[in-house]
């Protein structure tokens, strides 16, 4: 008597599910190569299943490519702020980022200026700032460090009200 088995077996083809049927091995289906990883393309090839990363450039020097695994490419927006605030910073397909210079009010971050403005890409520093606090008993200076500074003055003539009982 002929025993014929039932099963797995090896047709020779390593993208295809095989089993024994009738006494011979017969492809039943695609081998499933799915690694349910969005950052792979997943296919069958001569040695079997492949999982080659997944190229998320989108050529674009405005976007920073990378992938995840769970959702796939991502294309987050490149940050082409320059710190400058005389600047309209942008990005262009073409050239990558770039600003513009813009006039308009800024604070060159010095206390002792005030109405500071955008010129040619920089800010210049506005007048000087007198910090006068409108108290005659006091000596008002700037101090880079300080700001305003506003000190008693040991002067009586100079803080003289014009009422004899103070």
């Amino acid at each position: 008597t002929n025993v014929v088995l039932e099963g797995a077996c090896d047709d020779g083809d390593p993208c295809m599910l095989s089993l024994c049927k009738s006494g011979e091995c017969v492809s039943v289906s695609p081998v499933d190569c799915e690694d349910d990883d969005q950052c792979t393309e997943d296919a069958c090839g001569a040695f079997g299943c492949a999982h080659v990363p997944k190229n998320c450039s989108d050529g674009s020097p405005c976007t920073d490519d990378s992938c995840a695994q769970a959702t796939g490419c991502l294309h987050i927006p490149v940050d082409c702020d320059d710190g400058n605030p005389c600047t309209t910073d942008q990005c262009a397909d073409a050239l990558g980022c770039y600003s513009t210079y813009h006039a308009g009010a800024c604070d060159d971050g010095n206390p002792c200026t005030y109405g500071d403005v955008c010129a040619l890409g920089a800010c210049s520093a506005g007048e000087p700032n007198a910090c006068n606090d409108g108290n005659a008993c006091t000596s008002d200076a700037c101090d880079i460090a300080l700001g305003c500074t506003h000190l008693p003055v040991n002067d009586r003539a100079l803080c003289e009200d014009g009422n004899p009982c103070t």
